[in-house]
C-alpha cells in the first residue's frame, strides 16, 4: 500500500478477485441453461455478477412461460454444476501470488470475505495460498449478503483489526458498497466482473 493509504489489514473478495471464476460462470449458465433453448450472454453474466438481483432473473425473458418455476430448476441446476465447472475453470488471478505475499512481508494481516461458498477456495487451496490468510469468512459464516458488511465486519473481527485500518479489495461495485458501510477502505481491482466507471461510481477509493 501506498504512504496514503495506511492499513494494517488488507481483506479480499475471492471471485473476480484472487480467482478468475467468469469463465466458470459462462460454463455453469450455459450448462443450466441449454435444456431450455436460452442462450445467456456474456452481459447477462457480467451484470448479474453486479448486482443484488438473481442470476436467472435477469436471464430469463420477462413472459417465459412456468418462470419462477423455472427459475428455481436453473438455479438448483447451476448449484449442482458449479463445484465441478469451478474447479475445471477456475484459475489464480495474474500477479495474486506476488500480492499476497508482498502484504505479508510487509506485516498485513490478511482476510477473506466472499458472498461464495467455502467451496470457490479450491483454487487457492489447490497452491497454497490459503495458509496466507489469518481469517476466511464464506457464505456459510454470514446471514447477510453484500453490500451489507456482516461478512467483512466478521472478517474484520476475527483478524482483530478496526475496519478503520482494514482495505477490502474487490472487482465489483457490490463490494465497494460494502467496503464504506463497513467503514473500510475500498479498492477496485479492474479485471473482474466490474469496469472503472462502475467501481468509481460505488466508491471506490483506488
Amino acid at each position: 500500500m501506498s504512504d496514503s493509504l495506511r492499513v494494517r489489514a488488507v481483506i479480499f473478495d475471492v471471485d473476480g478477485t484472487l480467482v478468475d471464476s467468469l469463465a466458470a460462470y459462462r460454463v455453469v449458465a450455459e450448462r443450466a441453461a441449454a435444456p431450455y433453448g436460452l442462450t445467456i450472454s456474456d452481459a447477462v453474466v457480467r451484470d448479474a455478477l453486479n448486482t443484488t438481483r438473481p442470476f436467472w432473473d435477469l436471464a430469463l425473458p420477462p413472459d417465459f412461460a412456468d418462470r419462477a418455476e423455472t427459475m428455481e430448476k436453473l438455479r438448483r441446476e447451476a448449484a449442482r454444476l458449479w463445484p465441478e465447472v469451478l474447479r475445471d475453470h477456475g484459475r489464480l488471478c495474474p500477479d495474486a501470488e506476488r500480492v499476497l505475499t508482498g502484504l505479508r512481508d510487509r506485516g498485513a494481516k490478511l482476510g477473506i470475505a466472499t458472498a461464495s461458498r467455502r467451496g470457490s477456495l479450491e483454487a487457492l487451496q489447490r497452491v497454497g495460498l490459503i495458509d496466507l490468510f489469518d481469517a476466511v469468512v464464506t457464505r456459510e459464516d454470514v446471514t447477510r449478503r453484500k453490500p451489507d458488511p456482516e461478512g467483512l465486519l466478521t472478517c474484520a473481527s476475527r483478524l482483530g483489526i478496526a475496519p478503520r485500518d482494514t482495505a477490502y479489495v474487490g472487482d465489483s461495485p457490490l463490494d465497494m458498497e460494502a467496503a464504506h458501510a463497513a467503514g473500510m477502505a475500498a479498492i477496485g481491482l479492474l479485471g473482474g466482473a466490474g469496469d472503472a466507471t462502475l467501481l468509481s461510481a460505488a466508491g471506490a477509493d483506488r
